[in-house]
């Protein structure tokens, strides 16, 4: 397959460029459709969708149901059915989220853009043995703030596009992922009824990352080596009285506490939270770093 980059035409506004894969997205996804014109790089001339073979290959795979590729053992603690479709109206909201996703891309390409184009004219500048233009200047120097807005929007990115979910996932045994909704109003109600359904559900030794949410809200992620002795901490704190659910995920194994929280606290952003979790040797910080580091050559004059 080619690595060419595409452009779509909508009344009369270019946009791109994009990968076949986000013209897949954006076909599957009802902002394109299938009369809309596209020029791949290189090529003299624009042509309709089905003109193009990697796209239409590309798209007749995706319209296949993915088969569950999650793989490894299953684990003998499954959620129920009711717990499953609190975790399904979750991915549901993130769906509905996903027709913003491109205009995030968009927001980071032209980021990127802008430091590219700075570093190509300090290169022309020094050639020619001249100063750098004050905009080019000023704009490697906030380099930092620019960093900032990537980072914010490609965390955006994810938690719409559902990546942050799908690493969770990654990382927990299949129908590992429990949600209570307290029936008790006051706080000690509350404890009660969660340690009791953590014995109902064998996960009362386990290591777990634990969430209390209010509503769409989540108010605090945490983890623990053993689920039930964490809990009797909270007993007396406010996260008891201000949640009305208590959302429950097992790690395969509990070295992988803190990649599991850290992308819980990212993609759920609770409020109570002081610390942002262990920020290494996860997905998401792993590939901040790789764009960090890209940002930082961009930046250099060697």
């Amino acid at each position: 397959m080619s690595a060419k980059a595409y452009f779509y035409s909508i009344n009369g506004t270019v946009e791109g460029p994009h990968s076949p894969g986000e013209i897949v997205d954006l076909l599957l996804d009802g902002v394109l459709h299938q009369s809309v014109h596209l020029i791949a790089s290189g090529d003299p001339d624009w042509k309709t969708v089905s003109d193009f073979r990697e796209v239409v290959e590309l798209l007749e795979r995706r319209k296949v149901p993915a088969e569950d590729l999650s793989g490894g053992p299953v684990s003998t603690i499954e959620a129920t059915a009711e717990e499953r479709a609190e975790i399904s109206a979750e991915q549901e909201e993130i769906k509905a989220k996903r027709k913003t996703r491109h205009a995030m891309l968009r927001t980071i390409r032209s980021s990127l853009d802008a430091l590219w184009e700075a570093q190509r004219e300090a290169i022309i500048a020094r050639i020619k043995d001249d100063d750098l233009d004050v905009e080019y200047e000023s704009t490697r120097k906030g380099h930092k703030a620019l960093y900032q807005e990537i980072e914010q929007n490609v965390f955006e990115y994810w938690r719409a596009e559902g990546i942050l979910s799908s690493w969770v996932r990654d990382l927990t045994w299949n129908d590992a992922d429990f949600t209570l909704k307290f029936k008790s109003k006051d706080e000690g109600g509350k404890f009660d009824e969660a340690m009791a359904w953590l014995a109902a559900k064998n996960l009362i030794g386990l290591p777990a990352v634990y969430c209390f949410i209010c509503g769409k809200e989540y108010v605090y992620v945490g983890q623990a080596k053993e689920i039930g002795s964490r809990l009797k901490q909270h007993e007396q704190k406010t996260f008891f009285t201000r949640a009305d659910r208590l959302r429950v995920v097992i790690p395969q194994n509990k070295k992988m506490l803190n990649k599991l929280e850290r992308l819980i606290i990212l993609n759920r952003q609770p409020t109570e939270n002081r610390s942002p979790g262990i920020m290494k040797n996860n997905p998401a910080d792993d590939c901040m770093e790789f764009i960090r580091r890209e940002i930082k050559e961009l930046i250099s004059d060697f």
